[in-house]
């Protein structure tokens, strides 16, 4: 392997013929300050070995973490291997999934979630008995409508008195519906 040698305006151009992004004199620059490009391959404001300088580079080079979460190779360095970005990405779903499931927790903890199914049995029980009200009006006030029905001469009358009658049993039996309250372990819903 030939060593290859040149400023740094050609070591940038080097680079961004051999395909990587962005890279630029005032990048090489930053390289250099920053350690990723060692100071044993600079010298005279040349790049002594453009091989060894982008081994350097990728090697001292952290990834980059994008919008998504997802770590991407640096700049510069090899495509990572298909098993270990499917091991990372694995790594990544098993985190966020660790989160969502503390988030759970601590959100059951302090009493803003509650168990789905007792909270259906719950509304279907009360709703039940709701029901059983309701149904029970006809039966409990039948002996007062025919009780209303023979004292009263009149049809008209008899019906009136009837459908009061009617509209108090219902009232009286609907009259817990505002005050319905559903309580799932042991909290007011």
């Amino acid at each position: 392997m030939t060593t290859i040698e040149g400023s740094i305006s050609e070591y940038a151009a080097h680079r961004r013929a051999s395909g990587h992004k962005g890279c630029s004199k005032q990048a090489v620059h930053k390289a250099i300050l920053t350690e990723r490009i060692p100071a044993a391959l600079v010298a005279r404001g040349r790049v002594l070995d453009f091989a060894q300088a982008d081994a350097a580079w990728a090697a001292n080079t952290r990834e980059r973490i994008d919008d998504s979460g997802a770590a991407s190779p640096p700049a510069g360095a090899p495509a990572p291997d298909a098993s270990l970005v499917v091991y990372k990405n694995s790594r990544a779903d098993l985190t966020a999934t660790r989160a969502q499931r503390e988030a759970i927790r601590l959100a059951q903890d302090q009493g803003r979630v509650c168990d789905v199914e007792a909270a259906c049995r719950a509304v279907h029980d009360e709703g039940a008995r709701l029901r059983d009200l309701v149904l029970a009006v006809g039966p409990r006030f039948m002996p007062d409508l025919v009780a209303i029905v023979r004292g009263e001469p009149s049809d008209q009358r008899a019906t009136t008195a009837g459908l009061a009658l009617l509209d108090q049993a219902l009232r009286k039996a609907l009259a817990g519906l505002d005050d319905l309250e559903v309580v799932v372990t042991g909290r007011q819903v």
